[in-house]
């Protein structure tokens, strides 16, 4: 399409007017804000005064359009106190509001994060969220995690938790992981996508939890020891370490757990019928629950050697080693730990 100038309107060229547009305005305002210019708001934060305007602040927050929409005697005399917020983040914030200026650093972040909550600025929140996101590592993510639980920033608590999950085996080691109360380190361990390399390290990363403050968080013990799939640990770790452990031995529901994995190691042949919230594989594990199919008959109604399963976890069907030799009809099977024996069968 042409104007009256000759000039060609593709959306190219709209879209290229529309980012100088916002340049434009983004400067102006800046400026309006430098200068000064048409202020009709001052808002007062411990001793620094920053003079703004109404409008723009209730176009970016609707804490202060809710503000200045209530009559309340500090908007009618002009003047706000901010309690809550720091002047210096607040400086920022207003760059931000006024020019869409990137104000955001390491040093900033979580003060940012926590006004743009507290005064509901959803973009300016979802930068900082995306921001740390960007920057989890083993020594920051439970305390991003906590801090975005504490202010319902669901996308980086979301983020953050699965990054420890995933990370566990660096993350159990450091100071933070002490910090954590016992519901979070409940949360961390009870969940199917931990990644960890067996469920000893668990334990291990419990047991530090633990000792840093034996106090105060050993009556947490059963409450712990309910969620440690101990069926799954090494019978030796189970012996040597656990049951030489006097806060463990001490404790009747700990002792019960510890027993409970002890019988399922002491009979092997009873394993099928063993009921426990403590047999669930993980994720990331090495063993994962399966529906085993043996023999059968193939599409042209003949008896087979495959042996097929179905994984619920990933809703899909493998195939297994076939067996050495077609068994016919009228086999039986059974399971012993993870192995299926296979006995009789007939060939009529």
């Amino acid at each position: 399409m042409n104007d009256n100038n000759g000039m060609s309107w593709t959306d190219d060229g709209c879209e290229a007017w529309r980012v100088r547009y916002h340049k434009e305005i983004c400067h102006g305002l800046a400026q309006a804000l430098s200068n000064e210019e048409f202020t009709d708001i001052k808002i007062i934060i411990d001793d620094k005064t920053f003079n703004c305007h109404r409008i723009v602040l209730s176009i970016m927050s609707p804490y202060f359009s809710a503000m200045f929409a209530s009559g309340m005697k500090e908007c009618q005399d002009g003047v706000v106190h901010l309690q809550n917020v720091e002047s210096g983040a607040f400086e920022k914030i207003l760059k931000f509001i006024y020019g869409g200026q990137d104000v955001i650093d390491t040093e900033n972040v979580d003060s940012l994060l926590q006004a743009a909550v507290m005064l509901q600025i959803k973009c300016l929140q979802e930068r900082c969220e995306e921001y740390m996101v960007g920057k989890l590592d083993p020594e920051n993510s439970l305390g991003a995690w906590k801090l975005a639980q504490g202010h319902g920033c669901s996308c980086l608590a979301e983020r953050a938790f699965q990054f420890i999950l995933y990370y566990f085996e660096q993350i159990w080691k450091t100071e933070d992981f002490l910090a954590i109360d016992c519901d979070e380190l409940l949360q961390i361990i009870d969940n199917n996508n931990l990644n960890i390399k067996s469920e000893e390290l668990v334990c291990e990363a419990v047991m530090r939890w633990v000792h840093s403050n034996v106090d105060n968080r050993k009556k947490d013990l059963p409450r712990i020891f309910e969620k440690l799939r101990l069926p799954l640990i090494q019978p030796e770790y189970l012996i040597d370490v656990l049951e030489h452990n006097k806060l463990i031995t001490h404790n009747q529901p700990c002792r019960d757990v510890l027993e409970e994995a002890k019988r399922y190691h002491l009979l092997p042949a009873r394993r099928q019928e063993f009921v426990s919230p403590r047999m669930s594989f993980r994720n990331f594990g090495d063993f994962e629950e399966v529906v085993v199919c043996v023999g059968g008959t193939d599409d042209n109604s003949k008896t087979t050697q495959r042996v097929i399963c179905y994984s619920e976890k990933r809703s899909k069907w493998f195939s297994l080693a076939s067996m050495p030799h077609d068994p016919g009809v009228e086999f039986a099977t059974c399971s012993y730990g993870n192995a299926i024996y296979i006995s009789g069968g007939s060939t009529k």
